[in-house]
């Protein structure tokens, strides 16, 4: 209720503050992970009565994130962040959710590409059947994901750096549907990826021989 989560987040205030009065070679680390809880519980507050700027919220501070840890480590390294497509995106996306008001997101990708000098390169996933782990409506005609299955291939990437003088570059660059978690998302291709890769269909991710026999050292199932 909203005592407890008063409570909470008087209590993790006054860490933060306790941390902070620490030693700095001892609190990056600390801080780091605070920060963390305390975005999570804002996200999470908010996403009681504020949906749409708890989403708006959980960007900004993946942002915040990945800047601060690229700003921490040697220039020449080179990460790979694994999200949803409406995360890594680069421009701005009208989602349409049944039940729910539209609205337009603004994703971590495109947080990142205003606000910091680091050299990101977006890739969208596209598929057609199979077995998600997250809520995705079934393929419908006018998406996307249903016009790239109609190449009649199995797995392959589009280079959109790439796409110049063609017909298909003009529909790229028109604002398209996507299936999205929860509904429907509308962007252009163009704007908010470097390429696109599509495999027609997917399967749920399973660990792998050497993940599970970690998880048994560390007392897992």
């Amino acid at each position: 209720d909203e005592l407890e989560f008063t409570q909470i987040s008087d209590t993790l205030n006054r860490i933060a503050s306790a941390v902070e009065e620490l030693d700095t070679a001892v609190t990056d680390e600390l801080q780091s992970d605070l920060r963390a809880v305390l975005q999570a519980h804002q996200r999470f507050s908010l996403a009681r009565t504020e949906y749409v700027e708890a989403g708006l919220y959980r960007d900004r501070a993946m942002s915040e994130n990945l800047a601060l840890l690229v700003e921490s480590r040697a220039s020449d390294e080179r990460y790979v962040v694994w999200s949803h497509n409406l995360h890594v995106a680069t421009g701005e996306i009208e989602m349409s959710i049944p039940d729910r008001p539209a609205a337009t997101i603004t994703p971590l990708g495109t947080v990142i590409r205003s606000t910091t000098d680091i050299d990101y390169v977006a890739i969208g996933f596209s598929f057609l059947d199979g077995v998600p782990e997250w809520g995705l409506p079934p393929h419908h005609d006018g998406t996307l994901d249903s016009a790239l299955s109609e190449l009649d291939q199995n797995l392959f990437f589009i280079d959109l750096n790439r796409c110049r003088i063609h017909a298909a570059c003009e529909w790229l660059s028109q604002s398209q549907a996507m299936r999205a978690q929860g509904g429907t998302a509308n962007l252009v291709p163009l704007e908010n990826f470097n390429g696109i890769v599509f495999v027609r269909t997917i399967d749920r991710s399973r660990p792998s021989d050497l993940a599970q026999r970690r998880f048994r050292e560390i007392g897992g199932g």
